[in-house]
């Protein structure tokens, strides 16, 4: 029995060493086969996904309206794809993609309704910027809503434009934008327009910056008790200490400026090692207050507001108070970042045309809405995808909706899409239903019937060279090795003990 019980350790023994020289091979082999083959760019290394946006018909600005929809016709004409990359905005408006939405409404009621309309149609996609410079530098704006149109029974419509905040990740949600626009300045418990507000402009003096080139400066966030929030514009970090409060750490620039919004404050500086925050890691340095400056709330991001632009002061306002509101509901302590401050506050705005139309006792109405329309652009397939998106589901705010038919006019291959009810005509796709569908109708274009997908190698390849996965080829096959040189210590000490 000892016998067979020895023979059975120096199996495992010998099993655990096997397991350890696998380990290392592996480790070398995974090693040289990243050293000895020659890995080449991807030709995906540049962007190639660029959002678009997404876009949505008429609905009412008053919930109770009785006003139904007979029929609805959507045409959309898609006779040419956009650029991903526009010089200019003669460049941008000459794209001409477009959704036009003919609405056929009834008033069933025996009086006369009338009713405001809000049509969105979103922001500017990120290939296409809000703003470009001539030759002088000065910014010209691309004004892409003179191209398009709203009529009321073949008269053209008084309209105007309306802008909510709208962030670039969110999906269109109807009662959260359909309740941001307000024709007055909203009423909130902490921000007001005339909410005060400090400006604390200070000054780093007396850090060594040849050994710390990048230093930080950091406060301890005093209890403000709900009645002060701190707003920094620069890149910033925070981390939870051990008494639960929190230390807020930016770059040791040779200039910080901070905003109290609410009751005035004193902040103590402390100035740590390259990113550091942690006391161990304190080093020499103060902070000089240069300046103070008072203001109110409203003054203070109407300030940041073009005079010349076309976005009314309500609307900018309203804007920038959704933003801080987003901003403190995210944030674990009283200070806050906004990911869109100042000018480029326009770029995270919503557009809405506004518009108003009177129906009479038993009458029907045809209102005609003409908008652009941007495709998300995908450049890994071969050739190019674009993926459109038009959400139906907003016409449910309707009293009731009857017929919807979808006119698709493009020359294009149509390789996706949401709806099945799709069929291909001479000028593109057309489909018909009675009643709205139960998703939203999403389709992917392109000028080949079938598309090249991405090489899944290629895009292997091209993880390994980007970061943090480039971290990643190097660690394993070290772990590997490090585990294998363990296993094998291991089961060599067992082996000389026994």
């Amino acid at each position: 029995m000892r016998q067979i019980s020895n023979i059975v350790k120096h199996k495992s023994l010998n099993a655990g060493m096997v397991v350890g020289a696998v380990l290392l091979f592996a480790a070398a082999a995974l090693c040289s086969a990243f050293a000895a083959r020659p890995v080449p760019a991807s030709a995906n290394s540049a962007q190639s996904h660029f959002s678009g946006v997404n876009a949505t018909g008429a609905m009412p600005a008053d919930a109770e309206s009785p006003i139904v929809i007979e029929k609805e016709l959507l045409t959309l004409d898609l006779g040419s794809f956009p650029s991903n990359y526009y010089e200019s905005a003669e460049q941008l408006l000459a794209y001409d993609g477009r959704v036009t939405a003919q609405y056929t409404f009834f008033n069933p009621s025996e009086y006369t309704v009338t009713s405001k309309l809000l049509f969105p149609f979103g922001r500017l996609p990120d290939y296409a910027d809000s703003f470009y410079y001539d030759e002088a530098g000065n910014r010209v704006t691309a004004d892409d809503t003179a191209k398009y149109d709203i009529s009321v029974d073949g008269t053209k419509a008084q309209t105007r434009i309306r802008h909510t905040l709208s962030y670039e990740y969110e999906q269109f949600d109807v009662q959260r934008d359909l309740g941001a626009v307000h024709d007055e300045m909203v009423a909130d418990d902490f921000f007001s327009p005339t909410l005060p507000v400090t400006e604390y402009t200070y000054a780093v003096a007396d850090v060594d910056t040849q050994t710390y080139d990048a230093a930080t400066a950091a406060f301890d966030i005093p209890d403000l008790g709900g009645k002060t929030v701190l707003y920094v514009p620069q890149n910033s970090s925070w981390r939870k200490l051990s008494d639960g409060k929190f230390r807020h750490g930016t770059s040791a620039y040779t200039k910080i400026v901070l905003y109290a919004l609410g009751e005035p404050l004193s902040l103590t500086w402390k100035f740590y090692q390259n990113g550091a925050t942690n006391d161990r890691e304190q080093i020499d340095g103060r902070m000089l207050l240069k300046g103070t400056r008072t203001m109110t709330f409203g003054e203070y991001v109407l300030g940041w507001r073009d005079e010349a632009s076309a976005i009314s002061e309500v609307d900018w306002y309203n804007a920038a108070v959704a933003q801080f509101k987003r901003a403190c509901d995210t944030s674990p302590s009283s200070v806050i970042t906004l990911p869109y401050a100042e000018q480029n506050l326009s770029r995270a705005l919503m557009r809405w045309y506004e518009y108003e139309i009177t129906f009479a006792p038993g009458a029907r109405v045809t209102n005609t809405v003409t908008a652009p329309l941007y495709p998300a652009i995908d450049l890994s397939w071969t050739p190019a995808v674009y993926n459109y998106t038009y959400l139906l589901s907003p016409a449910k705010t309707w009293k009731s909706f009857g017929e919807l038919t979808v006119d698709i006019h493009t020359p294009y291959y149509m390789t996706q899409c949401s709806l099945e009810t799709f069929t291909k005509t001479e000028n593109g796709y057309t489909m018909s239903a009675n009643g709205l569908p139960e998703s939203e109708l999403t389709f992917t274009l392109s000028s080949a019937e079938n598309p090249d997908g991405p090489d899944w190698t290629d895009n292997l390849l091209s993880i390994f060279h980007t970061f943090p996965f480039g971290i990643i080829m190097v660690a394993v096959p070290v772990i590997l090795v490090l585990v294998g040189v363990i296993t094998v210590v291991v089961i060599c000490k067992k082996r000389k003990r026994k």
